[in-house]
């Protein structure tokens, strides 16, 4: 220990690995903050993707429900057509037998 060179040389080693491990530490740091950086720009984007899916949910039940109403007045439609179709039908049927009866009648 009393070699003032080798001292010197351990002293510089060790002022040397400091100075590496100073630099890594600020490297591991840089990194570090990227990676935070990079996760909350992740959640920003999950964030902005669950509003896009809530939107479209309230869309699809939006219309949902107006498939719902236009099958109901579908339905409608149709129960009323038929209705009307049995109406005529029982309306030309009695014509029918009212010119069928005239003609018996003569």
């Amino acid at each position: 220990d009393s070699d003032p060179a080798g001292n010197v040389l351990k002293f510089a080693d060790a002022e040397g690995e400091k100075e590496t491990l100073r630099h890594e530490l600020k490297k591991s740091r840089i990194e570090l903050m990227l990676v935070k950086k990079s996760r909350d720009e992740y959640k920003k984007q999950l964030v902005k993707a669950a509003e896009t899916i809530r939107q479209y949910q309230t869309d699809i039940a939006t219309r949902d429900r107006q498939i719902m109403s236009l099958q109901h007045r579908l339905s409608s439609s149709v129960a009323r057509q038929t209705e009307f179709e049995q109406l005529v039908r029982s309306h030309i049927q009695r014509v029918r037998y009212a010119v069928r009866g005239r003609g018996d009648d003569k």
